[in-house]
């Protein structure tokens, strides 16, 4: 009785090792997905605001043509 007792024992604790490694592979993944969705966030950002740039250089080198042509 001893000896099944002592496999099932060590099958618990194997099992745990199993479930805390499956646990922690888990979260490193979410963590994982989470940052990068914040990068996307944060390079959609600058990306607007590359073209909201382009389109206000755009505008002033419209209006100083346009002024200059005058």
């Amino acid at each position: 009785m001893q000896v099944i007792d002592d496999l099932v024992e060590e099958q618990i604790e194997q099992r745990d090792a199993f479930l805390i490694d499956r646990n922690h592979r888990f979260w490193a993944e979410e963590e994982e997905a989470a940052a990068d969705w914040a990068l996307k966030v944060e390079v959609t950002k600058l990306r607007d605001m590359f073209h909201v740039c382009l389109a206000v250089i755009g505008v002033l080198v419209g209006i100083i043509v346009l002024g200059w042509m005058r």
